[in-house]
């Protein structure tokens, strides 16, 4: 039997300011082998697009096994609820985030993301949590390992999926040039580093860009190492300098990382505190 992974590119659209919106796109996966297994169900309405690219590669509706979330964030579990309504398929998240897949208006009170709602087609409660070390087995597929890698969200995973040599990490490693977005930032530098200690990997799979194999996979971790020190040190010497409120180290750290101004929102605020907060706490490195 042959397993492949194959990434699904889902393009949507967000508010970002009033008046203006971005074009967002997130990537999430299908594992084809004994059955299928999809990793993050990507914005309300991507079960359209999910179930037609399985049906290209000879599958149904039926041979959906399960939806593994790497974390629970609108833009992962958007249509997580159709997509179990139609196939029948489990749900699994982290135990941190159960709460969030199960009822989306308590993330949003935790997290009030601009467009929300319009994400997400409803909550559903997870047929099973996860946690650090635990293996979920897809049968003739071969097992897939779970590793807690928070920062970005409390219950943030990523998944090693050891017979295809393939690292799934979701959000968990920020991208040069696009939108930081995490809760803790020295949580999210020590969850690269230990994902740069997986053996086997050869192909790592990012919700943020196109699937790298080789060199390039190992580039995408250590440069994402490489966005949280600049983010950090840029923090730290505005810090220094004189004190300010979340708003205005915001807009002043999006300036400099040569962003959109409109990107200097309350969401992007969250990045530059977690800084702050770790800084205050005595974190003047992150390792």
């Amino acid at each position: 039997m042959k397993v492949s992974v194959g990434p699904v590119r889902v393009d949507f659209k967000i508010p970002i300011a009033p008046g203006v919106v971005a074009d967002r796109y997130v990537n999430t996966y299908l594992i084809l082998g004994d059955g299928v297994h999809i990793i993050d169900s990507g914005v309300q309405g991507s079960e359209r697009l999910l179930l037609e690219k399985i049906k290209g590669r000879g599958f149904g509706p039926d041979d959906v096994k399960a939806v593994i979330h790497t974390h629970a964030h609108p833009d992962h579990m958007g249509s997580t609820k159709r997509l179990k309504e139609l196939t029948g398929c489990s749900t699994l998240v982290h135990k941190a985030e159960a709460e969030w897949l199960e009822f989306p208006e308590r993330q949003f009170e935790q997290r009030p993301v601009p467009g929300f709602f319009d994400l997400i087609g409803g909550g559903v409660r997870p047929d099973g949590t996860l946690t650090d070390g635990d293996v979920i087995d897809m049968g003739k597929t071969g097992p897939i390992e779970v590793i807690h890698a928070p920062g970005h969200s409390p219950g943030s995973i990523a998944l090693f999926h050891e017979l295809s040599g393939s690292l799934f990490i979701g959000d968990t490693v920020p991208v040069p040039g696009h939108v930081p977005v995490y809760d803790d930032s020295v949580l999210a530098y020590r969850s690269i580093l230990r994902l740069m200690e997986v053996e086997g990997v050869d192909l790592v799979c990012s919700a943020w860009e196109a699937p790298k194999r080789g060199d390039d996979a190992s580039e995408i971790l250590r440069a994402g190492l490489r966005v949280i020190e600049n983010i950090h040190e840029l923090v730290r010497t505005n810090l220094l300098t004189e004190e300010m409120t979340s708003k205005e180290l915001c807009r002043r750290c999006v300036a400099k990382l040569g962003l959109p101004p409109e990107m200097a929102n309350p969401l992007i605020a969250r990045t530059f505190d977690a800084h702050r907060r770790a800084i205050d706490e005595g974190h003047i490195k992150l390792a």
